[in-house]
């Protein structure tokens, strides 16, 4: 075994001090999986023994899995004499399946294993003696047992939420929580989750997290994945995983980590659905529906689904800048804006797959996936210009039309070898998204004195503004279980994307349309990212254990602004190790240490340099130059009975990307643009507590204190801004007669720094009540969303001669009913637990 793993290390080494060349990483991983094979011998159908050597102990070793060879997590496991089936010893299988009995004396056994609702197994009878002293038992295989399950109700459950190693799992499926809701929903409700109105997701207070779906990634701008999960039924849901600090497994992309939802996995064969229709209405109406079919087969296992969201909405936005004489604080003009914005879209997704198994070893499969929404926005509102007296000097009309559309496709091929039953196996995933968007703007500003006599013509503009992104990628990931409960993981990744932008804008000018020049830019983007990453697992005595990964990546890029025949070209190769330590001090208490390095590398939509108007005196811009941003993160945790959890964070974030704001004073014309700062540090302490305060109350609260300072060299000073925060939240459940549920859930977002601004607070109270009937298939849920019409956004920017004022104020208070129906085989659960490798690249795209 040590050839396996030596030959691995040197060999990566190797490449990671030079250039990543992928063909030598392919061959690497190639050359360790013959030596794997080679010296495998595991499949065979009989006992395997071991001749004894000097000192060793005595041991027996095997694995539970299922019909589908699958394995089979915390099954009770004995050993048993095999004369008269006397108990020798128990042991608990890991969530491998495996287990291991040691210090056995010499004589005949036999192991039985058993899991409720699945009937029991036994082995063939085997001997430990002086010639054989370690033993590997034969695959345990369990079979579910009907007749029991008719009969039985089975009480017994996960913990809503489980500390492990290198991540904390909350268990949804089956749970309250899940009933009746939508994904994003219960995201809400998920311990250090935050998702503000716009559907942007941090976690911890920080901002740059990474959703991916079955461990695959999504491929989906923010607010493409936000109306995907409002449209998905939590039904779906088996776990979610947070991740704070990813191990060398995954990409080393979201400074914040990654959230991975885990879909419920296949189990026995036969059809099954589920459908979900909600209707929300406040000023305007919204809606979304999904429906989700599963099929299975013999080796044959179809799955889709289908979701749609749409409707209307509007907000109403004031903006009030002050500008001064020269470097002075004396003020010379203020401008206010109050801009109504009314919008409308449809968002709809398509997601197809089949996984065939082409015998026991081997499984190949297909997913495609699509995605599109069209999307209108009609905005208007006066801006007003005052001297500084106050005394209104001028009067501006803007209104605009934006028409936007994308459409997004992705085609996955993947392969799964199952080398033997201990969990060696080797997976592949090929992937190709082609990703296009059009926007097509018109614009037109009139121009007032200060007694509403107009100065002269209207300005009109507009803008054509077409994307296309090609992106694809495959990587290849190989397991090793060791023994002495080892593992070994390693794995290479390529990905190659093009980004074409070709932005144009023209002005008219004596009744003509006349291309603008200084606006119209053809930008090409090209990136080619070369992974690979080795990954250690240990569990030692005493209760510890312990993870230990190197990821390296190479980055090649080429920027191109076409009109103004401007290249920037990147080649750059870095390394991302990841620590995980874990000591179970008693049965009661865990504590956990977690390190890893991350790299956030710009979204596409920010290289380009185009100019994106939101009025004549609003916009904003792309930037070539920009560079990634890197942290490193720090956690300690402690758990305490699964009702206790806290943590201790710090992270620390190089060439930070922060949006700026930059203005022309004699202009009037502010825009906002990305680029570095030195330095962001987040510092912070959290407590979760899920309580199970009566059998008909559940609640769950969270809070969490940090403090971000970002520091920087900016617009020729320092900026140097800094704020301690909190946020609460809160879900309780109650279980009520007549399968019935109410929840009542609250928020409090504290003020908070994000780079030059200050947001001011915000919080909500929420409520609903579920009934369940058709023997608990069907739900219906009745739910009111900030109740007090509370939620409202904005915040404070002051830096140098700029000082500006924002507030939003949308519509946050509905009032919805959702209705969710499952149909079909109920011990058939869905089977789209996927894996792709394209989901850095996508999270990428700006949309």
């Amino acid at each position: 075994m040590y050839c396996k793993v030596h030959i691995f290390v040197m060999l990566f080494v190797k490449v990671s001090i030079k250039n990543v060349n992928m063909k030598t990483i392919f061959l690497v991983l190639i050359s360790l999986i013959i030596c794997s094979l080679c010296n495998s011998v595991k499949a065979q159908s009989v006992v395997k023994t071991v001749s004894l050597a000097k000192n060793n102990q005595e041991e027996i070793t095997g694995k539970v899995a299922n019909e589908n060879h699958q394995a089979v997590p915390f099954a009770t496991v004995t050993l048993l004499k095999a004369d008269d089936s006397a108990l020798i010893k128990g042991n608990i299988t890991d969530e491998l399946g495996q287990y291991v009995f040691t210090n056995i004396p010499a004589g005949k056994y036999i192991t039985s294993a058993s899991v409720i609702g699945m009937l029991k197994s036994y082995s063939r009878p085997f001997e430990i003696n002086e010639a054989h002293s370690k033993v590997m038992v034969p695959e345990l295989i369990l079979k579910d047992n009907t007749q029991l399950l008719k009969g039985v109700n089975v009480t017994a459950s996960k913990p809503f939420i489980e500390h492990k190693l290198d991540k904390t799992v909350v268990n949804v499926e089956n749970s309250v929580v899940s009933t009746g809701n939508t994904v994003l929903e219960v995201l809400e409700k998920v311990p250090g989750v935050q998702v503000d109105n716009d559907g942007n997701i941090s976690l911890k207070g920080k901002s740059g997290v990474t959703i991916m779906i079955n461990g695959k990634l999504t491929y989906l701008s923010q607010e493409q994945l936000t109306a995907m999960l409002k449209s998905m039924s939590a039904s779906q849901l088996s776990q979610i995983e947070i991740i704070t600090n990813p191990s060398a497994k995954y990409d080393a992309s979201g400074t914040a980590g990654i959230i991975n939802l885990k879909l419920k996995k296949n189990a026995n064969e036969g059809f099954n659905g589920n459908v979900m229709l909600g209707y929300y209405q406040s000023t305007h109406s919204t809606y979304n529906g999904g429906l989700n079919l599963n099929y299975k087969k013999d080796k044959i296992n179809l799955f889709g689904n289908y979701s749609r969201n749409g409707g209307g909405g509007s907000n109403d936005m004031e903006l009030i800048r002050r500008f001064y004489n020269g470097n002075s604080k004396s003020l010379n003009s203020q401008m206010e804006q109050n801009s109504i914005n009314h919008w409308s879209y449809t968002y709809q997704s398509i997601r197809a797959g089949i996984d065939y198994n082409i015998n026991k070893n081997n499984t190949l499969g297909a997913l495609i996936t699509y995605s599109g929404n069209p999307q209108t926005s009609r905005r208007n509102g006066p801006i007003h210009f005052y001297d500084a007296g106050m005394n209104l000097d001028s009067l501006v009309v803007p209104h605009s039309e934006i028409d936007n559309s994308w459409h997004s496709v992705t085609y996955n091929l993947n392969y799964k070898l199952t080398i033997d039953t201990a969990g060696q196996e080797l997976t592949a995933n090929f992937d190709y998204s082609p990703f296009s968007s059009t926007s097509g703007q018109n614009y037109s500003t009139e121009y007032f004195d200060g007694v509403g006599i107009q100065l002269h013509e209207p300005k009109y503009r507009r803008g054509n503004l077409p994307s296309g992104i090609d992106i694809k990628s495959g990587k290849i990931d190989y397991t090793l279980p060791l023994k002495n409960k080892m593992q070994f993981e390693a794995g290479v990744k390529s990905s190659l994307v093009t980004s074409d932008n070709n932005v144009q804008y023209e002005n008219q000018i004596d009744g003509k349309w006349l291309n603008d020049t200084g606006t119209t830019n053809h930008f090409i983007y090209k990136e080619n990212i070369n992974a690979a990453y080795i990954n250690f697992k240990k569990e030692l005595k005493k209760g510890w254990a312990f993870q230990l990964g190197l990821r390296g990546e190479q980055t090649v890029s080429k920027a191109d602004q076409v009109t103004i025949d401007s290249v920037v070209n990147r080649n750059y190769f870095q390394l991302f190790p990841s620590v995980f330590v874990k000591k179970d001090l008693n049965k009661n208490n865990t504590l956990t240490f977690s390190y890893s390095r991350r790299i956030d590398r710009p979204d596409y939509g920010s290289l380009n340099p185009f100019t994106y108007y939101i009025d004549d005196y609003t916009y904003s811009q792309g930037n070539p130059f920009l560079q990634p941003q890197l942290t490193n993160s720090f956690e300690l945790s402690h758990s305490f009975k699964s009702i206790l959890f806290t943590t201790l964070n710090y992270s620390h974030t190089s060439d930070v990307i922060t949006g700026i704001i930059k203005q022309n004073d004699t202009t009037h014309v502010g825009y906002e643009m990305n680029e570095n700062l030195n330095t962001m540090n987040n510092i912070g302490i959290s407590v979760s507590m899920p309580i199970q305060v009566t059998k008909w109350w559940m609640t769950n609260n969270f809070i969490n204190v940090y403090r971000n300072h970002y520091n920087g060299q900016l617009e020729g000073g320092q900026l140097n801004n800094s704020l301690t925060s909190f946020n609460f939240n809160t879900t309780n459940t109650f279980t009520l007669p007549w399968d019935m549920k109410a929840e009542l859930s609250g928020y409090y977002n504290s003020r908070g720094v994000h780079g030059m601004a200050i947001s001011y607070p915000r919080y909500s109270v929420s409520a609903g009540v579920q009934k369940s009937f058709w023997d608990k298939r069907a739900s219906m849920k009745l739910n009111v969303n900030d109740i007090f019409d509370t939620q409202e956004g904005g915040g404070t920017l002051h830096y140098q001669q700029i000082n500006m004022t924002i507030h939003n104020k949308w519509e946050s208070r509905r009032i919805g009913l959702t209705f969710s129906y499952s149909f079909g085989n109920k011990n058939l659960k869905v089977n789209q637990n996927h894996k792709t490798g394209i989901e850095d690249e996508q999270n990428r795209i700006s949309k």
